[in-house]
């Protein structure tokens, strides 16, 4: 795609590939590989939108400045493209990200609100991601309540037969259960 100078598809690739490096705990690869893709003109192509939100995650994911700014461009459009997964996605990393700030309050309104939109559209993987990472927000809030949103999340992954969110679940059921004691 590089060689003919098919950006979009190009992107559309990359996004792909640069999730499943997020997925797999290489968020600092999938960044290097988004940055010289993801321009302010993502709302122009509808499939810019995916690689965006995968951007994003990564610069939370790796601790780097931007993150609000990249997930707002995204959310705009994957709003405007009436795109229901990004923009939940999108939503899950601002909402954790915010909390990463000490943001909690907002942080626990956006993930929740993720959260009941992507059990609204049935999309499993984005309930367990939300609620693994508000599980993980509520660490030291409300310890009671991370376990069990970690419990809930443990479930649904198992339910999708997801080996990579059964992990980071029962890491978050063992840090909330050393927690409370």
């Amino acid at each position: 795609y590089r060689q003919t100078g098919d950006r979009v598809s190009l992107t559309r690739v990359t996004g792909e590939f640069a999730l499943g490096l997020v997925e797999n705990n290489q968020p600092e690869r999938a960044l290097e590989l988004l940055t010289p893709l993801i321009e302010d003109d993502i709302g122009s192509e509808p499939e810019l939108v995916p690689a965006a939100v995968v951007y994003a995650r990564s610069l939370m994911l790796t601790l780097e400045p931007g993150v609000i700014e990249a997930a707002d461009r995204a959310l705009a459009a994957a709003e405007k493209l009436g795109s229901v997964p990004e923009t939940i996605d999108a939503l899950i990393t601002k909402g954790t990200y915010l909390g990463q700030l000490g943001r909690l309050s907002e942080s626990r309104i956006i993930l929740e609100g993720a959260i009941a939109l992507a059990e609204e559209h049935d999309l499993g993987r984005s309930i367990a991601r939300g609620q693994h990472n508000l599980a993980y927000v509520m660490v030291g809030l409300d310890d009671s309540a991370s376990l069990a949103l970690s419990e809930e999340a443990y479930r649904t992954a198992q339910r999708l037969g997801d080996r990579s969110q059964l992990l980071f679940q029962l890491g978050a059921m063992a840090l909330a259960s050393t927690i409370i004691g």
